[in-house]
């Protein structure tokens, strides 16, 4: 009977077809606002209730994604460690704060619009962050654009974190949480 109340108050029966479907709907306005409250409280005690109609748990989600994508992220830090020498030297030009150990590099080129928003952008965000970043111009550098060639890039701008590979132009707020990590 509470079962085949609850369906009826979610599917929104009016009392007559709920009574047709073998259970007892409250009738008021005020009886239903009170019993979306309980279902409302029930659901959030007991999420595994809902959990079918919702779909899985962001939690579960993540963990799911991971799996998909384990054996392409052990590759890109494979890639990280084999450049990570000269990625992560201080020979290249700076952002942020020039006497740090980099924490990020950027990988950029002449004939790319959004790069010099990248630059501008991790620039600011390494100085409020008083991190390096390399910047890495790969436009007349052969060494350069063939290790960006060996990182796997297929566009510009791009980033390299100390455990990820990052392709495009990225907000500041989503770089601040990879360095963060």
């Amino acid at each position: 009977m509470i079962r085949a109340a609850l369906a009826a108050s979610i599917l929104g029966l009016t009392p007559a077809a709920a009574a047709a479907a073998d259970g007892p709907v409250p009738d008021t306005l005020e009886a239903r606002a009170a019993m979306g409250e309980e279902l409302r409280e029930l659901f959030r005690i007991e999420p595994d209730l809902v959990a079918p109609a919702v779909g899985p748990a962001p939690a579960l989600l993540n963990e799911i994604a991971q799996g998909l994508y384990a054996e392409e992220a052990a590759n890109d830090l494979d890639r990280i460690a084999a450049e990570s020498e000269s990625l992560f030297s201080t020979d290249w030009p700076a952002l942020g704060r020039e006497d740090a150990v980099p924490e990020i590099v950027l990988f950029v080129e002449a004939d790319c619009d959004t790069c010099a928003a990248a630059r501008a952008d991790l620039d600011a965000l390494a100085g409020k962050m008083g991190v390096r970043a390399n910047l890495i111009d790969v436009s007349d550098d052969a060494e350069a654009r063939a290790m960006l060639e060996r990182l796997t890039f297929d566009m510009m701008p791009a980033y390299v974190t100390r455990s990820k590979l990052i392709r495009g132009h990225m907000p500041s707020m989503v770089l601040e949480s990879y360095l963060n990590e």
